[in-house]
């Protein structure tokens, strides 16, 4: 998991918040010791993103789903079909 913020790419853990993993990557001091609070206040006024990349095989659990078809088949399609 990548947190990105203006074109800088950060190690992020989920669950997580920016607030935990700023300090991680020593970006910020902790928020939640002393006054820092104001000091990091900024952070909380700004667009964060969190990325995961999803591509290839490495990354697929072996309990994900790949079949597209649906597990049930809702109850307006069974009506329809007969």
């Amino acid at each position: 998991m990548d947190l990105r913020h203006q074109g800088a790419s950060l190690p992020a853990a989920v669950p997580g918040c920016v607030h935990t993993d700023l300090p991680a990557a020593g970006v910020i001091p902790d928020p939640f010791l002393g006054r820092n609070e104001t000091e990091v206040a900024w952070v909380g006024r700004r667009e964060w993103t969190y990325e995961r990349d999803l591509g290839g095989t490495a990354a697929r659990s072996p309990h994900e789903q790949t079949d597209p078809r649906p597990e049930f088949e809702p109850r307006w399609c069974r009506a329809a079909s007969r």
